[in-house]
């Protein structure tokens, strides 16, 4: 095996909470910590694939280690590893602990365990986790369950209901401009945990990325200021403010090019002008609260400046953003066409506008904009 070998990782996506306690506290006494990491990291990629030598380096681990890691998995059942000789490629398939009444039970692995870790420990762990079976024989079974009447006035209304609160708003994979690998390579386990680097986490962190324009230097600092120290906690809050205070560079884009992060596309529509904290916070808002892609939350803002005289107006904005995301709106030639749509729609009943008054040389005038416009109406029918 080596660095250049191409690999794929299949198999389970996610544990129980008793195979975790499994894991750590039968099998890693006798697979050790490397293989207990390289187990880790396999159950976060799972469906991933790249080189060996992009593993070694999220692992801080050398090649060596890393087979006899390997070795330690595949002896204890929880790796199969496959080799395609004609490519030089490595198949990994990832398996389920043993539960640690099955692990117990394990001839072979539970003597192997008491040898390893002795007998006051290893009788610690078996009156502590083998529980066995309560004796029902002398017991009559008065459990009651729920009844399929109980749903006797389920409507189809409510069923419509049901399915449409059930339905995912967010697709589980996104897309993105920033080389989330290559940041996984170069960071180390300390500096961001195998424990956090779950799909939520890593698609936050490319979306982040994205949307304020943080290049693969700046994200490592975020990241090392936003993970506890005892590294209990991703503190999402934390992290989107870091994000949103990055200082931002300006460089001009092509007109038309809606695949920019959103604050150097805003920062091109004001021709290079820095953005305030509201703007920051607004963009930050559209992302996250209404689930709308880069694209179309740029095609938003240049919609928005056009119609609002150049000005960002939250009300009007989030009451669009919060349409297009009713109406599943995925990208920018979507979102355009619909924007222009919607603004056919509200040219061809044209509201009344008021004109605007100068009000200066009479400060104690205090009729609002309802009572004016009916005495406007009311003077004009006479």
């Amino acid at each position: 095996m080596l660095g250049k070998n191409y690999y794929k990782i299949k198999g389970i996506n996610d544990l129980k909470k008793d195979d975790y306690q499994s894991l750590f506290l039968m099998y890693q006494p006798l697979i050790l910590n490397d293989a207990l990491m390289i187990y880790c990291l396999f159950l976060n990629r799972i469906k991933d694939d790249g080189h060996i030598i992009d593993l070694l380096n999220q692992l801080n681990m050398t090649l060596d280690s890393f087979a006899l890691g390997l070795e330690k998995l595949n002896e204890y059942r929880l790796l199969d590893t496959y080799h395609d000789l004609r490519n030089d490629n490595y198949l990994f398939i990832l398996r389920e602990p043993k539960s640690t009444r099955r692990f117990l039970q394990d001839e072979l692995f539970s003597r192997i365990l008491l040898d390893t870790i002795g007998k006051n420990r290893y009788s610690e762990l078996y009156s502590n986790l083998y529980v066995q079976k309560e004796n029902l024989s002398t017991y009559t079974n008065e459990t009651k369950h729920l009844k399929i009447n109980s749903l006797i006035n389920w409507s189809q209304d409510k069923e419509d209901t049901f399915h449409q609160i059930k339905k995912p708003v967010i697709n589980d994979e996104y897309k993105s401009n920033f080389d989330i690998k290559k940041f996984l390579n170069e960071a180390s386990p300390i500096l961001l945990p195998l424990k956090f680097r779950t799909k939520e986490i890593l698609n936050t962190i490319a979306r982040y990325a994205d949307v304020f324009n943080i290049s693969q230097d700046k994200m490592r600092v975020i990241i090392g200021n936003t993970v506890n120290s005892n590294q209990n906690e991703f503190n999402f809050s934390r992290f989107k403010k870091l994000c949103s205070q990055v200082h931002q560079n300006f460089n001009k884009i092509e007109k038309g090019n809606y695949d920019v992060p959103c604050t150097l596309f805003l920062m091109n529509l004001q021709g290079g002008k820095a953005l305030s904290p509201a703007d920051m916070n607004l963009i930050s808002d559209l992302i996250d609260n209404y689930y709308l892609n880069i694209d179309v939350v740029n095609v938003l803002i240049e919609h928005s400046l056009k119609v609002c005289n150049n000005r960002l107006i939250g009300s009007y904005i989030k009451a669009l953003a919060s349409d297009l995301h009713r109406n599943d709106i995925k990208n920018a030639d979507e979102a355009i066409a619909f924007l222009n749509q919607k603004s056919k729609v509200n040219t061809s009943h044209p509201k009344d506008v008021l004109p605007t008054y100068d009000v200066s040389e009479n400060p104690k005038y205090n009729i609002s904009d309802s009572d004016l416009m009916r005495f406007i109406k009311e003077s004009s029918d006479e």
